[in-house]
C-alpha cells in the first residue's frame, strides 16, 4: 500500500509541472532580462483585472487555459501590467501609478492591450480588445514572425534595412502608433530618399495633426465651424486621410442635425432642420438613392407642427425624468477629464468597439461623478453596439453572439443585487434565437441603405454620447 502511495506521489510530482499555471511577471524590465537569457519574446498584457469585462474574459478563456500555456511556454515570457480600481491588487497606490505610467509610455488607451516585444523592448505586434484562442494565436504568431524579421533586418544596412523594417512597421495595429514610433523613426533615418514611402505617411500624419489642432481651437459644440474646417480640408486632403475626414464630416452633420432638432422651439426651426437635411445630409447619400431618401425626408417633415409637438412632448418627458436636484456640480478638472474622453470618442467615429475601449481606459482611474457619467456613456455605447449587431444579423450564430456580448458587457455594469435578474432577462429574451433572428430581419427590412435620422429629441448621435459637462 505504501509502495503504491509512493509511486502515485512520485508520478504526481512528475506530471504536475506540465499542468502548472503559467508564471506572469509584473516587472517588465526583469521580464526583458529573462527573455534575453531564454531567447524568447515578451508578451505584455495591459489589463484592468477588476473592472474590464473583456480583460477578465480574455484571461479566463485564453490566457488561463492549458492550450495557451502549452503554446506560450517556449515562446514568451509573460508579463501582466494591471491597472485595477483596487490598488491593493498590485501592491498599493505606488505600483498602480507605475503601471499607469507604463500604459502612457506605450500609448495604451484601450484594455486589454496585448503587446509583444523583443527582449530589447522593440514592439513587434499584438492586438487590442477581446479575442478567442484562435485569433489570439494568429496575432501572436504574426508578432513572432516580425521578431524574426527584425533580427534579420539587423544584419542589413541603409535602404535595404529600411525596407525590411518598413515591412514590419506596416503590420502593426493602428492602436500601436505611439509604441511603434521608435521603429518608424529608425526607418526615417535610414531612408532619406523615401524609397519606403515613409515620408508620405509622415506627411499624411502631419496634415491630420494640423487639422485636429484647428478643430481643438473651435469652441465646444460649434459644429458649423468644425464642419467648415473638415470640408475645406477634404478639398486637398492626402488620400490616406480622406476616409477619416469623411467620417468626421458625416458625424458632424449628424451632431448638428441632432442639436438643431433638440433645440427646435418653433415651426420655422423645424423647417430649418428639414432644409439642413436636404442641403447637408442628402449629398452624402449615394446618387442612386437620393430620390428615395429625399422623398422620406419630405414625408417625415410634411407636417412641421406635428414634428414640433412630438419634440416638445419628448422634452417634457425628459425633464420629468431629469437628474436629481441634489446632483453635485462637477469641478473644472472633472469636466476637463470628460471633455478629453469625448474628444477620443469622436476620434473613434463609428468604431463602437474602440469607443468602449476608450471608456474602459478612462474608467480605470475615474471616481465620483466622472465615473458615474462615464458608466452612463458606456451603457449607451453598449446599446448602440447591440443595435448595430441586430441590424446586421444574418444567422442564428449572429443572434447568439449578441446574447454573449450582452452577458459580457452589460452584466459587469449591474449592481450585484441585480445581476441575476438581468441575466435571467437576457436568457429569456434570447431563449428562441431563431425567432429573435426573424424579428431582426423584419427590423432590417424596414431600414433603407441610409436611414433618415429619427426625430427623437432625446436621442444621442450614433457615434458618441449625447452630452458633455461643457454642454450642460
Amino acid at each position: 500500500m505504501f509502495k503504491n502511495a509512493l509511486y502515485i506521489t512520485g508520478l504526481a510530482a512528475i506530471v504536475a509541472p506540465a499542468f502548472a499555471a503559467a508564471e506572469w511577471m509584473t516587472d517588465l524590465d526583469a521580464a526583458k532580462t529573462k527573455a534575453a537569457a531564454e531567447n524568447k519574446a515578451v508578451l505584455v498584457d495591459f489589463t484592468g483585472s477588476d473592472w474590464c469585462g473583456w480583460c477578465i474574459k480574455l484571461k479566463k478563456e485564453v490566457f488561463s487555459t492549458p492550450e495557451f500555456e502549452a503554446y506560450a511556454a517556449d515562446k514568451f515570457v509573460l508579463v501582466e501590467i494591471d491597472v485595477p480600481q483596487d490598488a491593493a491588487k498590485v501592491g498599493g497606490p505606488e505600483q498602480l501609478v507605475k503601471n499607469q505610467e507604463l500604459c502612457a509610455q506605450y500609448g495604451v488607451e484601450g484594455f486589454p492591450t496585448i503587446m509583444v516585444m523583443s527582449p530589447t523592448g522593440e514592439i513587434v505586434g499584438g492586438f487590442v480588445g477581446g479575442a478567442d484562442m484562435k485569433s489570439a494565436q494568429a496575432s501572436l504568431d504574426a508578432a513572432l514572425a516580425n521578431a524574426k524579421a527584425l533580427e534579420a533586418a539587423s544584419k542589413l544596412e541603409g535602404v535595404e534595412k529600411a525596407k525590411a523594417l518598413m515591412a514590419v512597421y506596416k503590420t502593426m495595429p493602428e492602436d500601436f502608433a505611439a509604441a511603434s514610433k521608435a521603429l518608424r523613426d529608425q526607418i526615417v533615418a535610414l531612408d532619406p530618399e523615401n524609397a519606403t514611402g515613409i515620408q508620405d505617411e509622415l506627411k499624411a500624419e502631419a496634415e491630420l495633426e494640423a487639422i485636429k489642432a484647428k478643430l481643438s481651437e473651435v469652441e465646444e459644440g460649434d459644429f458649423d465651424a468644425m464642419l467648415a474646417i473638415v470640408e475645406e480640408a477634404l478639398k486637398t486632403a492626402h488620400p490616406a486621410n480622406v476616409d477619416e475626414l469623411e467620417q468626421a464630416r458625416n458625424s458632424l452633420v449628424q451632431y448638428k442635425f441632432t442639436e438643431m432638432l433638440t433645440n427646435a422651439k418653433t415651426v420655422e426651426d423645424i423647417v430649418a432642420v428639414k432644409q439642413y437635411l436636404l442641403e447637408k445630409m442628402l449629398p452624402l447619400v449615394p446618387e442612386e438613392e437620393r430620390e428615395a431618401v429625399k422623398a422620406r425626408i419630405e414625408e417625415q417633415f410634411a407636417d412641421p407642427e406635428a414634428v414640433l409637438a412630438e419634440i416638445k412632448a419628448g422634452a417634457e418627458a425628459a425633464d420629468a425624468a431629469g437628474a436629481p436636484e441634489d446632483a453635485p456640480a462637477m469641478s473644472e478638472e472633472e469636466q476637463a477629464v470628460l471633455s478629453s474622453v469625448m474628444e477620443k470618442l469622436r476620434a473613434c467615429g463609428e468604431d463602437l468597439d474602440a469607443g468602449l475601449q476608450v471608456i474602459d481606459g478612462a474608467l480605470a482611474t475615474a471616481e465620483g461623478a466622472v465615473k458615474e457619467t462615464l458608466s452612463g456613456w458606456k451603457m449607451m455605447i453598449i446599446m448602440q453596439k447591440v443595435q448595430k449587431m441586430a441590424l446586421t444579423a444574418k444567422t442564428v450564430e449572429d443572434v447568439l453572439a449578441i446574447k454573449e456580448f450582452m452577458l459580457n458587457a452589460v452584466l459587469p455594469m449591474m449592481p450585484e443585487d441585480q445581476k441575476d435578474s438581468v441575466r435571467q432577462e437576457i436568457e429569456s429574451d434570447f431563449s428562441d434565437p431563431a425567432a429573435m433572428l426573424e424579428q431582426f430581419k423584419e427590423m432590417q427590412a424596414q431600414m433603407s441603405a441610409l436611414e433618415t435620422p429619427s426625430v427623437e429629441p432625446s436621442e444621442a448621435p450614433a457615434e458618441a454620447p449625447a452630452e458633455t459637462p461643457a454642454a450642460q
